[in-house]
């Protein structure tokens, strides 16, 4: 005969160790071990006087905070999990597969991001050995960079602010947009790399050495001690902002705008087509920018004084007018479909 309070009591039995194994653990650092591994949407927290010296694995959606304290092991984020430093220092995290580490204060040193993770850096700084690969994505609003700061394989990255103390180097198909921050190291497109520059301070070398995709120029400060450099295969597009620095092109540098001039003479017979210069000589290139700032380029084709403009003999210098008001109403106008009625009988 079955008994029907005995299954009861089993199927109770059942549900409530079911509950207990699938159930979230909280760990809080010094007060419990460091479990080593993270799962099932556990989280771990670790406070100002804690310290976390054996490699943690964070999985499953799980979440690490460090809200203090020093992670002097490797952190290892995977499967949607995530981390939030807002203080204290963490020596190594490995961000992959959707995971997301969002920084608003405190230090990290060797960081990789791969297949989709995801940085917001907020504040903070990052004190070396910072590498992005295999479509992650970097959004900087805040912080500082101390160490180099390299994008490899379709990585995406938006800055809109920050301070960067050492190099930025892109390449292998990632997509840079730079809408702010302070760049006191050299900015550099490398093979198939995009960038576009549409704000920000640089004070060192901003360029396109060897990326098949021209480098954007339209907004920003090229300050008195940076450079914008064209060279291998590498071009540049030039449509606004202020350059207080060295012009320097081996390759191509394009110039939009309107207003041209060679030596103070107007350049006729410009279009909406690049019209290449061809004189060197120092003579002076210059117009206004499409934003309205104005420019001038010394094209001097001999290296005898590294703190003035250059043009090699064989760079292609171009300039590109963009169509006035009316014409450019003109022009869209004529690009509409042409709408007919059938005459009645």
């Amino acid at each position: 005969m079955i008994n029907h309070k005995t299954i009861a009591t089993l199927f109770a039995a059942l549900s409530l160790s079911f509950v207990t194994m699938t159930h979230a653990a909280d760990y809080i650092i010094p007060s419990d071990p460091n479990p080593g591994t993270l799962s099932n949407t556990d989280t771990l927290t670790l406070n100002p006087t804690g310290v976390i010296n054996a490699n943690l694995t964070a999985d499953n959606n799980s979440q690490v905070f460090i809200s203090g304290g020093n992670l002097s092991a490797k952190l290892t984020l995977n499967d949607n999990s995530s981390a939030n430093l807002s203080a204290g220092s963490a020596h190594e995290i490995v961000a992959t597969d959707n995971s997301i580490l969002t920084v608003t204060n405190g230090t990290l040193s060797n960081i990789t991001l791969k297949n989709f993770a995801e940085l917001n850096l907020n504040g903070g700084t990052i004190d070396s050995n910072f590498v992005t690969f295999n479509n992650a994505s970097v959004n900087v609003t805040a912080g500082t960079f101390n160490a180099l700061y390299q994008t490899i394989d379709d990585v995406q990255s938006h800055i809109t602010a920050g301070i960067f103390n050492a190099k930025l180097e892109l390449k292998g198909q990632s997509i840079t947009t730079i809408e702010g921050g302070t760049f006191h190291s050299n900015v550099l497109m490398r093979v198939k790399a995009n960038l576009d520059v549409t704000d920000g301070t640089f004070n060192a070398l901003l360029g396109n050495s060897s990326s098949n995709k021209p480098l954007n120029f339209s907004g920003g400060t090229i300050a008195s001690t940076g450079k914008l450099l064209s060279t291998a295969n590498g071009s540049v597009q030039v449509s606004g902002g202020t350059i207080d620095g060295i012009i320097y092109t081996t390759k191509k540098t394009n110039f939009i705008g309107s207003n041209f001039t060679l030596d103070g003479i107007p350049i006729a017979d410009l279009s909406h087509i690049p019209t290449e210069i061809t004189e060197r000589n120092n003579a002076v290139l210059a117009g206004i920018l499409a934003d309205g700032s104005a420019f001038s380029y010394t094209l001097n084709s001999i290296i005898d004084d590294a703190s003035v403009d250059y043009a090699a003999d064989d760079a292609t210098i171009t300039v590109t007018l963009i169509p006035e008001p009316t014409t450019a109403i003109l022009l869209s106008l004529s690009t509409l479909p042409l709408f007919t009625r059938r005459s009645r009988a």
